[in-house]
């Protein structure tokens, strides 16, 4: 998912975003909005489905529908209306915490943006969490493999003792 501020939301605009930011050969489903008809001409071979929404909300023969993206926008404005909208210059910033809390759903989100630090700069994670006194939390399969094998040795210990 990928979504971003526009000045303009004409095609010169979009077009080179969608071109940017979704991978060749994506399936790209849109309402009929107009500055979207030439998606399926770009180089990059995408697959255009459009949802007339005067005919239908669901398209009878492909499927395709508009309904999980109108999903993620009122997830998205949620809290921009809990925050009584926002200013325009936090907006951008806004959208992409949005972007990134939508891709990492479920993880260790300091964990994976402390990931992300190490890339940029030239920096390990422990040096990273080791000043922000945070420790990312183990694998739950590791913790599993641990307590088993504490168990299997508290078990030989005891064997030990008799």
């Amino acid at each position: 998912m990928f979504c971003c501020i526009v000045e303009k939301r004409d095609k010169e605009t979009l077009l080179p975003l969608i071109e940017e930011n979704i991978a060749p050969g994506s399936r790209i489903i849109s309402d009929g909005w107009k500055s979207y008809f030439d998606i399926g001409q770009l180089p990059s071979g995408y697959h255009h489905d459009v949802v007339n929404h005067t005919k239908y909300f669901k398209d009878p023969v492909s499927g395709a529908h508009t309904n999980t993206i109108e999903g993620l926008w009122a997830l998205l404005k949620q809290p921009l209306k809990a925050a009584h909208g926002r200013h325009r210059t936090t907006l951008d910033a806004s959208m992409f915490e949005f972007q990134f809390r939508s891709r990492f759903a479920g993880q260790d989100l300091f964990y994976i943006l402390l990931g992300f630090i190490t890339q940029q700069y030239d920096v390990t994670e422990s040096e990273i969490s080791d000043l922000a006194g945070y420790n990312a939390p183990e694998p739950k399969a590791a913790k599993k493999r641990k307590a088993r094998d504490e168990e299997s040795q508290g078990n030989s210990d005891n064997e030990d003792d008799f």
